[in-house]
């Protein structure tokens, strides 16, 4: 019963170990993804700015496994 119990746990001990693994090959890439996502997200952002003639810097950010955008007003000494 011992070496039963012994065993459950190391498989138990390996399964964990893999999925830690799993899990940090996969962090750079997840954080690459969303910003590519954000990328593309922004580049839709703006075109409707442009559309809209509106003026506007555009903050890409991950938080939280997210991509998060902000559209933030121009100061008017940016104004041309």
């Amino acid at each position: 019963m011992a070496k039963v119990k012994s065993e459950a746990v190391v498989e138990v001990a390996e399964v964990v170990e893999a999925t830690e693994a799993v899990e940090a090959k996969k962090t750079p890439k997840g954080v690459a993804r969303l910003e590519e996502e954000g990328d593309i997200a922004a580049d839709y952002l703006e075109a409707l700015l442009d559309i809209a003639d509106l003026d506007g810097d555009i903050d890409i950010d991950v938080e939280n496994d997210r991509a998060a955008l902000a559209i933030k007003k121009r100061p008017k000494a940016w104004h041309v």
